[in-house]
């Protein structure tokens, strides 16, 4: 779980406060933080819409209005919780309550073994082993995977192949 906060550029509760910032300079941080090795285009998508992505998750109900600085950028942008608590847990407890308030399947500890596609090649479901419920197939109209702790494995993050992104 982060601890530090979100990034994000020209947000509303920068403008608030006054703090000057750019979607620009955020995009010139972040590839400077990645030593110009990130892909340009996909820090492009994250520094374009880092303002909507505090405002959605403001809308349902995240604290995130809190504003500090942190190292390797050159304005007041990571978001966090007000007094600066940890955003990681904060967010996670907002997602939650938000996909239970919307009776959202949401599954934990569970891993994937199986993506499921139809025969034009889209993805319409997973085949899931469950901690404790066995392997299973689980269908839908959307599939969203979610996983924590890639960055902290240097061999992967250094493997261009594993950072290819594509959206559909």
């Amino acid at each position: 779980l982060s601890a530090g906060g979100m990034n994000a550029a020209e947000t509303r509760f920068q403008k608030g406060k006054g703090i000057k910032d750019s979607v620009e300079l955020m995009y010139q941080d972040t590839m400077k933080g990645g030593q110009n090795t990130n892909d340009p285009e996909l820090v492009r998508i994250l520094t374009k819409n880092s303002a909507s992505s505090v405002d959605w998750l403001t809308s349902i109900g995240a604290d995130i209005s809190d504003i500090g600085q942190m190292a390797g950028a050159c304005a007041y942008r990571t978001h966090r919780p007000t007094g600066g608590a940890a955003i990681g847990a904060h967010i996670s407890q907002v997602l939650r309550k938000n996909a239970a308030d919307r009776k959202m399947d949401v599954r934990v500890n569970s891993k994937v073994v199986q993506i499921v596609e139809d025969d034009k090649g889209r993805v319409t479901g997973v085949v899931v082993e469950g901690k404790h419920s066995g392997r299973y197939t689980i269908l839908a109209k959307s599939v969203v995977l979610a996983a924590g702790g890639f960055s902290a494995n240097p061999e992967k993050v250094a493997n261009p192949d594993n950072l290819k992104f594509s959206e559909t």
